[in-house]
């Protein structure tokens, strides 16, 4: 059996793992097949809902010891059992601050869309309807099959009984949205964590906001944390600007070949062969 070099490999999930046709291709499968037997702990990173997410988790030849005991979504903000549905770790935003940004968004004309633990709440979204409600429910939500989502006036204040807002998002045509999020930037300072990134598989870009802790890196370390796993033993792929903490923080950080500069420039190597060639690089 090949000895691997890391112990816990992330992999984000649209650019980097799937196409648009959200098919793992084969030779990647086969990589990843080949690090799970050498013991590599396969954990997918990305900024999907758990919904989105399962259909490609469900793609990977995982099994035994080595099955993905974390499913990281909404950017980290949130960590859950893939098969059983179980959060085991979530770092929300505060309830008043998602209020505030969410005005930001309904006055620059786009509906305010916070996520939600689906495993507590049984559904996976809520909506303060804006000006473009009609493309977010034609471009995103009924893109999406088996999603649960509702509209509300306001994401409620009453503690316990009503749902933290793990990731809060507008939805702007492609190539836009970089002016809010400089606009929140500005605004907020170290608040909150923002970023405008590509949702190639709607064909949109999502301006999201996160909890200043929430990243893809601090839940991989929450995983990694229950294997006594080090930074110094993780690896992680990924193509977009909410990839960057973890491919500067994992020992070995990889950027797709097709990733923005910004992207590449925080990543230690670069997937010029492609996913499944830096795959079995590691072993």
């Amino acid at each position: 059996m090949a000895e691997a070099k890391v112990d816990l490999l992330a992999l984000d999930v649209d650019g980097t793992l799937v196409p648009l046709d959200q098919i793992i291709q084969p030779d990647v499968l086969d990589a990843i097949e080949a690090a799970s037997e050498a013991g590599v702990r396969i954990v997918l990173a990305t900024g999907r809902n758990a919904t989105e997410a399962l259909p490609v988790w469900h793609q990977l030849r995982l099994s035994g010891a080595t099955r993905p005991e974390g499913l990281v979504t909404n950017g980290g903000a949130i960590v859950s059992d893939p098969i059983t549905g179980q959060t085991l770790y979530h770092k929300p935003l505060p309830r008043d601050l998602a209020n505030e940004i969410a005005t930001l968004f309904l006055d620059a004309g786009h509906s305010a869309i916070g996520n939600i633990d689906r495993w507590r709440w049984g559904r996976d979204l809520q909506i303060i309807e804006g000006a473009d409600s009609a493309l977010v429910y034609d471009r995103w939500f009924h893109a999406m099959a088996d999603l649960r989502f509702e509209a509300v006036e306001n994401f409620g204040t009453n503690g316990d009984a009503t749902p933290d807002v793990l990731r809060l998002n507008a939805v702007f045509p492609l190539g836009t949205g970089r002016e809010v999020e400089d606009q929140i930037r500005a605004t907020y300072g170290d608040r909150v964590v923002t970023h405008c990134i590509k949702a190639p598989n709607y064909g949109i870009m999502l301006v999201e906001v996160f909890h200043p802790q929430a990243s893809k890196w601090t839940a991989l370390q929450y995983i990694a944390q229950g294997y006594r796993i080090g930074a110094g033993r993780i690896a992680a792929v990924g193509d977009d600007r909410n990839d960057i903490p973890m491919l500067r923080g994992a020992k070995i950080g990889c950027a797709m070949a097709e990733a923005e500069a910004e992207v590449q420039q925080a990543a230690d190597v670069v997937a010029t062969e492609g996913l499944a060639a830096f795959i079995r690089s590691l072993l």
